[in-house]
């Protein structure tokens, strides 16, 4: 029997017996690895509000893709001095990531250190950071914590309607579990 790569979760074929103790076990993976994630986000959210950040949104990409829309209209930048961007990838290969403005060609930060690799896969984080400085008139910039860079997307803040995350060599995709957690400092 065919397993999937990530979790080793059964993909039947015509000829294979179909027996419950597979389901069973398919299930108990995806479970445990659905608290794993779950625990992940309540532990950040913890640390976040003993910090003084406040959390936003925070998402989990659903499944394998090349590229996923993180929406940012949705925000009022006049609620916050800092608003942070951490994005937590898995990818397919161990290939850096990066964070486009409104899927275009303007690059808010790339890179991300590997925690943890495998053949199969490797995880990346981003953190970035943007000074919307309680004032959305003001031009989205924003600083890649892992590298020190600053950007400038010669947008405001309300034009920010999106950033696309994906990986810097487009062979390459997104893994599902891949967490994007964004909050905000009053």
């Amino acid at each position: 029997m065919k397993q999937t790569s990530n979790y080793q979760l059964n993909q039947w074929e015509l000829t294979d017996r179909i027996r419950m103790e597979d389901f069973n076990g398919d299930n108990a993976k995806i479970d445990e690895a659905m608290k794993a994630i779950s625990d992940t986000v309540t532990e950040h959210a913890a640390a976040l509000a003993d910090m003084g950040q406040h959390l936003i949104k925070e998402m989990t990409i659903p499944s394998t893709c090349k590229s996923f829309d993180i929406p940012m209209n949705d925000i009022d930048w006049s609620q916050w001095k800092h608003v942070h961007v951490v994005v937590e990838a898995i990818t397919e290969s161990a290939c850096n990531v990066y964070l486009a403005v409104n899927g275009g060609s303007v690059e808010f930060g790339g890179g991300g250190g590997n925690e943890d690799s495998t053949p199969q896969s490797s995880r990346k984080v981003l953190h970035l950071m943007l000074f919307p400085y309680h004032d959305p008139r003001l031009y989205a910039i924003a600083m890649n914590l892992n590298g020190g860079n600053f950007f400038s997307s010669g947008i405001q803040y309300p034009g920010l309607s999106s950033l696309r995350l994906a990986c810097s060599n487009s062979t390459y995709n997104l893994c599902a579990g891949t967490m994007i957690q964004i909050s905000g400092e009053k």
